[in-house]
C-alpha cells in the first residue's frame, strides 16, 4: 500500500516529522503537514525537503489523504479530531490514527462516527530530536491498536519504516502505558537521583556515564536532555512531584513554569481505571511506594504554599 498511500500529518513535532520523513522514504505520498504554529510546520517540511507541503491549518487538503496521523500533544488530539470531522475534512474510509501512548484510539470517535476506521500507533522509543528520531525509530517497537482496517494499514506503515509491531487490545492501552512509564520516566528520575549522589563525591560528567551505561544512544541522549529539564525545574522535591504527576505522560512534553495544570491532568487517578490501578499494585510494590511518595510530596508542597513558601 505504501506506493499508493497518501499521508497527512497533523502535528509537526519530533515524532510527526520523523514518521513523515521515514514514510516518504518508503513510497508514501505526503499530501501535507500542519501545526499550531506555522513556522514549526515550515521547519518540519524543510527537514523533509518538501517545503511545499507545509500547511497553516487543517483544510480541504486533508481530503486527499488515505491516512491521517494526528501527532499533536495528547490534550488536543480529541479536539483536533472533532474539528476536522465537524468541518467535513475527512473523506469516507480514510484511516485516522494518533500517536499517543496514553490514549486509546477511542478518543477519535468523531472520525469513526463518519465511517472512518480509527487506530493508534505509538513508538515505544524516546525521540529527543527529529534528526535522532529518524535514526532510532527503525527497529523500534510500535504499539498498534484500533479497528481491524486501521490496524492493517498501521502495521503496513510500521513494517515499511523498519519498525516492530506490538499489537494490543484497545482496552489494554492504560496497562501498556503504565509499563512504558515505569520503564522510561521512572528511569529518568532514578538516574537523576543516582547522579546527584555522584555529584557529592565529585563526579560531574553525567552524560559520559549514561552513555557508557547504555548501548542505546538515542535513549542516552534523551535521558541527558530530560535530566536537564528536571534539574531546571528545581531540585529533588520537584523531581519526585513531577515523577508522580507524570504517570501516564511523556516528560518530553516539557517541564517547568506553567506545566503544573497539564501534569495534574495526567495524574494516576485520571489516566488509569480502578481495575488497572489494582493490577498495577499487584504486579509490584512499586505502585504502593509511588502513591505514598506522591501523597507525601503533594502534602509538603500544599503546606509550603499555604504558609507562603515557594
Amino acid at each position: 500500500m505504501s506506493d499508493n498511500c497518501r499521508l497527512a500529518v497533523i502535528g509537526a513535532g519530533r515524532v510527526g516529522s520523523a514518521l513523515a520523513y521515514l514514510a516518504s522514504q518508503k513510497g508514501y505520498k505526503l499530501v501535507g503537514l500542519c501545526c499550531g504554529h506555522f513556522e514549526n510546520a515550515e521547519k518540519a517540511a524543510a527537514f523533509l525537503k518538501q517545503v511545499d507541503k507545509a500547511q497553516r491549518t487543517p483544510g480541504l487538503w486533508l481530503r486527499d489523504a488515505d491516512l491521517i496521523l494526528i501527532t499533536t500533544p495528547d490534550d488536543v488530539i480529541g479536539p483536533v479530531c472533532a474539528q476536522i470531522a465537524a468541518e467535513g475534512l475527512i473523506k469516507p474510509e480514510c484511516i485516522v490514527a494518533h500517536c499517543s501512548g496514553a490514549h486509546p484510539s477511542s478518543i477519535l470517535r468523531p472520525a469513526a462516527d463518519q465511517g472512518c476506521p480509527i487506530g493508534s500507533v505509538h513508538p515505544l522509543q524516546s525521540c529527543a530530536k527529529r534528526e535522532l528520531a529518524v535514526q532510532v525509530l527503525p527497529g523500534s517497537f510500535f504499539c498498534v491498536e484500533g479497528f481491524d482496517k486501521a490496524k492493517q494499514v498501521l502495521r503496513e506503515l510500521v513494517r515499511a519504516i523498519g519498525g516492530r509491531i506490538l499489537e494490543i487490545a484497545t482496552e489494554d492501552k492504560p496497562i501498556y502505558h503504565a509499563g512504558a512509564t515505569v520503564a522510561s520516566n521512572f528511569l529518568v528520575g532514578l538516574i537523576h537521583f543516582a547522579l546527584s549522589l555522584y555529584g557529592h563525591i565529585g563526579i560531574d560528567r553525567p552524560g559520559l556515564h549514561i552513555q557508557c551505561a547504555t548501548e542505546d544512544k538515542g535513549k542516552a541522549q534523551h535521558i541527558i536532555h530530560l535530566i536537564g529539564k528536571i534539574t531546571a525545574a528545581g531540585g529533588h522535591d520537584d523531581i519526585l512531584a513531577y515523577c508522580m504527576y507524570g504517570i501516564g505522560m511523556d516528560f518530553g512534553i516539557g517541564i517547568g513554569k506553567g506545566e503544573h495544570n497539564r501534569l495534574r491532568r495526567h495524574a494516576l487517578d485520571h489516566i488509569f481505571p480502578v481495575r488497572t490501578v489494582k493490577m498495577f499494585y499487584n504486579l509490584d510494590r512499586i505502585g504502593e511506594t509511588v502513591l505514598v511518595s506522591y501523597n507525601y510530596t503533594s502534602n509538603r508542597r500544599c503546606n509550603s504554599t499555604r504558609h507562603g513558601k515557594s
